[in-house]
């Protein structure tokens, strides 16, 4: 049930699916003339029902890769990556680009981690492509068609690494 009119709410949720990089709860409340809050609640209830259950594996050829998401830490000089988050991210490819995408947060890049995350995404008969990071070799068990290729700084993965310049892009541009 909601507290205010049905026609702000539909434009609550044309706001948030045509804005490249969202809206601030703060804005929607100037505009429709609603208090901040109600904004907010609403905005993570639609942000909600429009999450991905997950549960279609990633097929046929699909690219894995992790990275650390977060700014400097304030006094220190260096990219150290000890408060940053470290993020595990799956892209299933095919001849016209990214197909789908599943991105999770883990504590570490262990095998364990990596391992579990795999096999919860993605489909055993995946053509898997990586890098040679040790923490995917003893997944090979579970996908036999787990390709690890040296990196080449980004130059074998061309479409993964330019979804993570998105991904970190689009944080910066939302949470800046």
């Amino acid at each position: 049930m909601l507290k205010f009119p049905i026609r702000k709410a539909f434009h609550i949720i044309y706001t948030m699916s045509c804005n490249k990089k969202g809206i601030s709860s703060y804005e929607l409340s100037r505009q429709l003339s609603l208090r901040q809050k109600t904004c907010w609640f609403f905005q993570r209830k639609v942000q909600e029902a429009m999450r991905s259950a997950g549960k279609n594996l990633l097929n046929g050829t699909v690219e894995v890769d992790e990275f650390f998401v977060g700014g400097p830490e304030q006094g220190k000089t260096g990219r150290g990556n000890e408060k940053k988050s470290l993020v595990v991210m799956a892209l299933q490819v095919d001849a016209f680009g990214i197909h789908r995408c599943y991105a999770k947060v883990i504590p570490n890049a262990s095998s364990d981690e990596l391992g579990a995350f795999l096999q919860e995404k993605i489909d055993a008969e995946a053509t898997i492509k990586t890098d040679k990071w040790s923490g995917y070799t003893p997944s090979k068990a579970n996908f036999p068609n787990l390709e690890q290729e040296k990196s080449d700084k980004g130059k074998r993965h061309p479409l993964m690494h330019r979804q993570i310049m998105m991904f970190k892009a689009w944080l910066r541009g939302i949470h800046h």
